[in-house]
């Protein structure tokens, strides 16, 4: 399992990019990917309720 951390950390390690920009890269991307998953999750509620309507009319 160390190995595996150590391969998927491994593009940060030898990066040029100061670990203060690197950890905001970081951030950003799992905001965006969050907010994503939450629209998606939204829409998805959204259509299950329209279907239940539809059903109970």
């Amino acid at each position: 399992m160390r190995k595996v951390w150590i391969a998927m950390l491994a593009p940060f390690r030898r990066s040029p990019v100061a670990p203060h920009e690197r950890a905001t890269a970081v951030v950003h991307e799992l905001a965006y990917y969050g907010g994503r998953a939450f629209g998606l999750a939204e829409r998805q509620l959204a259509v299950a309720n329209e279907f239940d309507n539809d059903s109970n009319n």
